[in-house]
Order: structure tokens, then C-alpha cells, then sequence
């Protein structure tokens, strides 16, 4: 598998109402200098803002006080990986794809931000880490069988460790920072649940999969769904 930068793996709990004891933030506006959208000219769509200063993230080299996890779904910057910097300020994008619209996402109707609320990390059991890898090496024959396998084999919003692939593929989903050229390390996973009912696209199996490069302060993401 590709190396997480964070080892232990949390799963991401959304406080609507309340407050967590960082200033982890699920979606809400995006008000981040660079953070546009240069295909469909609006700001991007920000899934998770992750606090560097929560001591079990062990990112303390970041140049900034939060890594936000950023990404379009209405052109076609979601057909091919896409990476942005971060800087003192703000991001500086650096490779995505480039013009037309994704048919997928009806362009008119999708929101320019999902609904925010605080958020908090909850780290994953030894049994759930293990059942996710026994999932993603294809070595539960029917999962369907296996309680806690069966909750865990859709893809969920979680921050280091392994999380579950729709694809159960690493080779697919690993990426290359573009300045340095060597292999990023998995940040994080969003999937479909959001604070609206509807989730994000209506579709359990859709994901995102983020990896970051620490000596480049690269964040890099691309899409996968089945």
C-alpha cells in the first residue's frame, strides 16, 4: 500500500451544533487566497480543514495552521490528478485538468460550498484498521457475512492509516509529487456523506483520495468511484 503520512488512522465525525476540541472544520465556504477553480472560475470545493496543531497528526513542519482538502466535481479538473501547494498565505495550484465540463455533476444545480459544522477525529480501533485491509487485499470472501466488515466496505471520510479503496487497488490511486517526482504519502479520504441528508453526489461508492508530500508541501487528490 501507499505509506500514510499519518499512521494511525481517525474517522471523521461532523458536529453539527457543537464544537470539537480542535478546529478540525467539515466543508463550509472556501475562502482560501488561490483556491479557485481556474476551469469553472469559482471558488473550489472544500471537504475537510484538518488543524495542524491536533499533536496526533504529527504535522508540525506544515507551513500553515490548517491543510484544507480541496477539489472541483464540474469540469475536468477531476478527470486526471490534481495537486496545489501550500503557502504561507494561501495555495498555489500546480497541475490539474484542464477546461470542459463533467456531465456527471449537473454544472447549474451543484453547490459552490456544502453546509460546514466542526468536526472531530475518531481514531479506529485495531479490529476496524484490520478488517479495512482484509477488505482492500480482497481476503474476506463475503463481507456481507461479517458484520463489521459489511459497515466498513463503503468509503468513508478518514484521515491517515489505510483507508477502504472502492477500487482495492494502491497502484491506481498512488501519486507523484509534481516538483520533487517521488511517491506521496495517503492524507486522507472523503467520501458521499455530508451534512445535507442527500450527501454530496447521491453516490455511496464515490471517493476522493488525498496524499500529501512533506518536503514539497504538496497536496495531491484524484477521483475514483464505481
Amino acid at each position: 500500500m501507499v505509506p500514510a503520512i499519518i499512521q494511525q488512522g481517525f474517522f471523521v465525525e461532523f458536529l453539527v451544533g457543537g464544537k470539537g476540541e480542535y478546529r478540525h472544520y467539515f466543508c463550509g465556504p472556501n475562502q482560501i487566497r488561490g483556491a479557485h477553480c481556474p476551469n469553472c472560475a469559482k471558488p473550489l470545493l472544500q471537504f475537510l480543514i484538518l488543524d495542524t496543531h491536533d499533536p496526533r497528526l504529527n504535522l508540525t513542519r506544515v507551513p500553515s495552521p490548517t491543510i484544507s482538502l480541496l477539489y472541483c466535481w464540474t469540469c475536468n479538473i477531476a478527470g486526471e490528478g490534481f495537486f496545489y501547494q501550500l503557502i504561507a498565505d494561501g495555495v498555489k495550484l500546480l497541475k490539474y485538468g484542464r477546461g470542459g465540463l463533467d456531465n456527471f455533476f449537473n454544472k447549474d444545480n451543484f453547490p459552490r460550498h456544502f453546509p460546514g459544522a466542526p468536526a472531530r477525529l475518531i481514531p479506529l480501533t485495531t479490529e476496524e484498521q484490520r478488517a479495512i485491509c482484509s477488505l482492500n487485499a480482497d481476503e474476506i470472501d463475503y463481507p456481507e457475512r461479517d458484520e463489521l466488515a459489511q459497515a466498513l466496505a463503503v468509503p468513508m471520510h478518514q484521515v491517515g492509516g489505510e483507508p477502504y479503496l472502492v477500487q482495492h487497488d494502491w497502484e491506481c490511486t498512488s501519486l507523484t509529487c509534481p516538483v520533487c517526482h517521488r511517491e506521496m504519502s495517503f492524507l486522507a479520504s472523503i467520501g458521499d456523506d455530508a451534512v445535507l441528508p442527500r450527501g454530496f453526489v447521491e453516490n455511496d461508492f464515490v471517493q476522493v483520495l488525498y496524499s500529501y508530500c512533506s518536503l514539497c508541501h504538496v497536496v495531491g487528490a484524484i477521483h475514483t468511484c464505481d
